[in-house]
């Protein structure tokens, strides 16, 4: 269910909604460790013929990529998400959505196989 019809439905009981969306952030979850293993766990399940076509070299050169943009582009400015964080719990007015990011540019795309 979309945030917007848990908003509507909670407001009459004087709850208030709010999102705060963090972009690229060095942090744990998106450690070149971590990251690199479900990339290798969605290569390991792809069928053998498109591992084949691809070659073995294919999905180290994508970890690299993946590698070096998260790199470039993920801020070290934690504390921008903490304070955003702060104030939606203690403004007497908060706004009803933060989103957390210094990336402006660009687009990362991780594959699911399911």
């Amino acid at each position: 269910m979309s945030l917007y019809i848990y908003s509507n439905e909670i407001h009459p009981f004087g709850v208030k909604v709010i999102t705060l969306e963090p972009g690229l952030f060095k942090t744990p979850l998106i450690g070149v460790e971590k990251i690199n293993t479900m990339i290798q766990g969605v290569w390991d399940k792809a069928p053998l013929c498109i591992r084949e076509e691809y070659g073995t070299g294919y999905i180290e050169f994508y970890k690299n990529a993946v590698t070096k943009y998260l790199m470039k582009n993920a801020s070290d400015r934690v504390h921008k998400v903490v304070n955003a964080y702060f104030d939606a719990i203690t403004l007497r007015f908060p706004d009803e959505r933060y989103r957390i990011t210094y990336l402006t540019h660009g687009l990362l795309v991780f594959p699911v196989i399911t």
